[in-house]
């Protein structure tokens, strides 16, 4: 995940069936395993790239 953010991936793109973007696919993730650490890392990655 983040050689493809540092590599120009867009998370903000949704996909066709629920409009989601990888943002909302992680918090929708996070509720299901709230101690996940891919789930944990994946977001501060997100979080970081928004900055």
């Amino acid at each position: 995940m983040r050689l493809l953010l540092e590599r120009g991936s867009d998370p903000s793109i949704r996909d066709d069936l629920f409009q989601l973007d990888a943002d909302g696919w992680l918090h929708m993730s996070h509720a299901a395993h709230p101690h996940d650490p891919v789930t944990q890392r994946l977001h501060e990655l997100i979080a970081a790239r928004a900055r």
